[in-house]
């Protein structure tokens, strides 16, 4: 059995707290909400960035606060690099080889 003990002062922190935190939900994103211009520009600056790209654009492809439309293009984007490795590391070994050959 836990003891309670009342007290009037903790009671309305305790209020005031649980009023805070719900006006926190209240002002939680809407998911629903299209992603505005200036977001979208900052998404891509940061998706020109290397090696934060990767971390940005993980976050938002499988993170639980994204966007449809940015996880989306989040998803859209990883695909494309690593289509790009891919197709840097067939070269890559296609002119390994090449040199190779040479020497």
């Amino acid at each position: 059995m836990s003891k309670r003990f009342r007290d009037e002062e903790n009671e309305e922190v305790l209020e005031d707290v649980t009023e805070g935190v719900e006006e926190l939900e209240d002002e939680e994103l809407d998911l629903d909400d299209p992603v505005k211009m200036s977001e979208w520009v900052l998404s891509i600056l940061l998706a020109a960035i290397p090696i934060v790209n990767i971390v940005c654009l993980c976050v938002w492809a499988f993170g639980k606060n994204a966007k449809p439309s940015r996880k989306t293009w989040a998803r859209a984007k990883l695909v494309w690099l690593l289509v790009q490795v891919v197709l840097l590391a067939i070269v890559g070994a296609f002119l390994i080889g090449l040199l190779a050959s040479l020497a």
